[in-house]
């Protein structure tokens, strides 16, 4: 296998540009046989760079991606409009994860104070991430309805840790609510519509992965939903 790990960063006032095209380079690259992963991860440093982990079945899979259309914009219109770009380790998986910190320790403690606000209106506290993931804690408070969202690239898998409430999912027109208490685990696969609300006095709260890591402002949409939202707008 080829892994490739490399960081763009936009122009001033090309941050969406930029975004869009890796998004709709993920997408197209993904649905090619020989390509493995193709994730864009936002840098927590800077709003404007992004890191791209691309993996490939072998060296023919990655020439056979250098042959279609996304690569060619890629290579025309967008790498020479970058502000910098550099590719941070290529190889073997094992060798590409161990020289960007793959072989680190990392431990965290929940923050006191929620970090953001999500799209659907929960109160975020940023855990770690890896390459192909990120963990973050989400809490609804008591009796709150979330705005329904879907996303653009990600896939997420939620664990309840408290309170209860329902969570609505739909995606190709089926929809379906379950219940939610401490001990649930649920999936939101990429392209779901989906909306959670808190019953009782105690908020509703949850540990989320994203995979992959969260890209940044953009990813999630909001969508008509189950039930009116009462959380406020941001």
């Amino acid at each position: 296998m080829l892994a490739i790990l490399f960081r763009a960063v936009a122009s001033r006032g090309g941050r969406d540009d930029l975004l869009n095209f890796l998004r709709k380079d993920s997408q197209e690259s993904t649905r090619e046989p020989g390509t493995l992963r193709f994730d864009v991860i936002g840098d927590p440093e800077n709003d404007h760079a992004f890191f791209v982990y691309e993996l490939y079945r072998d060296a023919a899979a990655f020439a056979a991606h250098q042959r279609g259309t996304a690569f060619r914009e890629w290579q025309e219109r967008i790498k020479p409009s970058l502000a910098s770009f550099s590719i941070l380790a290529q190889g073997g998986p094992a060798a590409v994860l161990s020289r960007v910190g793959g072989e680190k320790f990392d431990s965290k403690s929940l923050p006191v104070s929620p970090n953001a606000v999500a799209p659907d209106g929960s109160d975020v506290r940023v855990l770690l991430g890896l390459i192909g993931g990120g963990m973050a804690h989400f809490e609804l408070g008591p009796n709150q309805i979330s705005r329904a969202v879907t996303h653009r690239t990600v896939d997420e898998i939620w664990f309840f840790l408290s309170g209860r409430g329902q969570m609505w999912r739909k995606q190709d027109g089926h929809a379906t609510i379950v219940e939610v208490s401490a001990g649930v685990c649920l999936t939101i696969p990429l392209g779901t519509h989906f909306q959670f609300r808190s019953m009782g006095d105690q908020p509703l709260a949850a540990v989320g992965v994203t995979m992959p890591p969260w890209p940044g402002e953009g990813e999630a949409v909001v969508v008509d939903g189950e039930w009116t939202p009462t959380v406020t707008s941001h």
